[in-house]
């Protein structure tokens, strides 16, 4: 599992949306997102699910989880 932190940094700057507008979206603080990118802090499991919608992705990919085919 990657740092969820950098996969986090990694999806908003490819959504092209700056912290500020992650967080308008997301009707949280600005310093939230700057936490959750600067390891000081993990988003909820809601805040994950609203990001990844965000982001045109997965859960499973903002938590840097690899699935492997059986």
């Amino acid at each position: 599992m990657k740092d969820i932190s950098k996969q986090l940094t990694h999806y908003r700057r490819r959504a092209a949306l700056s912290q500020i507008e992650v967080s308008e979206k997301l009707c949280i603080s600005r310093q939230a997102i700057s936490g959750w990118e600067n390891g000081r802090g993990c988003p909820t499991i809601e805040h994950l699910i609203l990001l990844a919608s965000l982001y045109n992705t997965t859960v499973d990919s903002l938590l840097g989880i690899k699935k492997h085919h059986e």
